[in-house]
């Protein structure tokens, strides 16, 4: 009988955890929704604020999905528009990143490939300048 009993509490302690853990994550969705709606709102105020502006004195009269949708275009363009500039910064992080990592590649025979002229939204080449020893390695495959 005694088995029996601890089997049921212990059951009945499973059912209580699974409900609780059941609440938690009912609460944390219904956070995570009201969140979503409250920024998704914020932006959609943000997009139409940005619509007034490029409409300017003929905004008046106009829906607001209207005004939030050209200021989506509006905000996408400045986004594009800005794009080369922070693969450049980023770009240049990432190589001083990796110099201090590896203490400094001056001194080693190794180059690190700089970006050329960042303009446009195409990705510039990047320029590498080699040590005589790659150099030397690639006449060799090229020979042989």
């Amino acid at each position: 009988m005694g088995e029996l009993k601890e089997i049921r509490d212990q059951q009945d302690n499973l059912i209580q955890r699974a409900k609780a853990l059941g609440n938690k994550l009912y609460l944390a969705g219904l956070g995570a929704y009201s969140k979503a709606g409250d920024s998704s709102e914020e932006l959609y105020d943000k997009y139409v604020q940005a619509g007034q502006e490029a409409y300017g004195d003929d905004a008046e009269g106009k829906s607001k999905a209207l005004l939030a949708s050209r200021g989506l275009v509006v905000s996408t363009r400045k986004l594009i528009d800005e794009a080369p500039r922070k693969r450049h910064e980023l770009y240049e992080q990432f190589v001083a990143s990796g110099k201090q990592e590896r203490g400094g590649v001056q001194g080693r025979g190794i180059s690190v490939p700089r970006l050329s002229g960042c303009s446009g939204n195409v990705f510039p080449p990047l320029q590498a300048q080699h040590s005589p020893q790659i150099s030397e390695a690639r006449e060799r495959k090229t020979r042989g």
